[in-house]
Parts: structure tokens; sequence; C-alpha cells
């Protein structure tokens, strides 16, 4: 049984000529594992980054000469550490089949 569309928007939905995918899923994995070399090479840089700041905190400590300045300095350092500690395990939960299943195989697992 087939349904006849009730509004010219929907009736000129349904006539518009198909078109072919424009990328191929090759093309689209490529581009994907280009963005995921990317990625990698900021999270070295952000964890360089996150050391330098460690270490400047670290020498902040040292050199304080207030009790309040060192234990502020202190909670930041434990802070950073919270955080990248964070990060890390957020970045390690991501699947590894990810985009390489169909959704229903990937949400079935």
């Amino acid at each position: 049984m087939e349904r006849i569309p009730e509004t010219n928007i929907e009736n000129a939905w349904q006539q518009q000529p198909r078109e072919n995918p424009r990328f191929s899923l090759e093309d689209i994995r490529a581009k994907a594992q280009h963005v995921e070399v990317k990625v990698r090479w900021w999270r070295r840089v952000g964890g360089a980054a996150l050391i330098v700041a460690v270490i400047a905190e670290i020498v902040q400590v040292w050199v304080g000469r207030d009790l309040v300045e060192r234990s502020g300095d202190l909670l930041t350092i434990a802070a950073i550490l919270y955080i990248s500690y964070e990060y890390g395990k957020h970045a390690r939960s991501a699947p590894e089949r990810l985009g390489r299943t169909s959704c229903v195989d990937f949400y079935r697992a």
C-alpha cells in the first residue's frame, strides 16, 4: 500500500533525483586516520605542557616563602595530576573498533 504525499514539500522531496555518495568508505577512513594522527600529536604536546606546568609548580613550592603559597602550589600540582589522570582515563575508554562495524553490531556489543 503506497502512501500519497500530502504536501508540496513532501512531494518535492520524494521526486528529487538521488545522488551518489561523494566519498567512498575508504576515503572517510583515510581522513579519520589522518585526524587520529593529529590528535595523537596534540596529546603529546599537551602532555609535555602538563609536565612543564608541574615542574614550574614544583619550583614554586621549593622557593615559596609563605606556607599558604606553598600549600596552594601543592594543591595546583594535585589538580593538574588529577585532571591528567581523568583525561587519560577518558581517552582510553574509546573502543578500538569504533567506525569499523555497523551501528547495530556496535551498539549490541
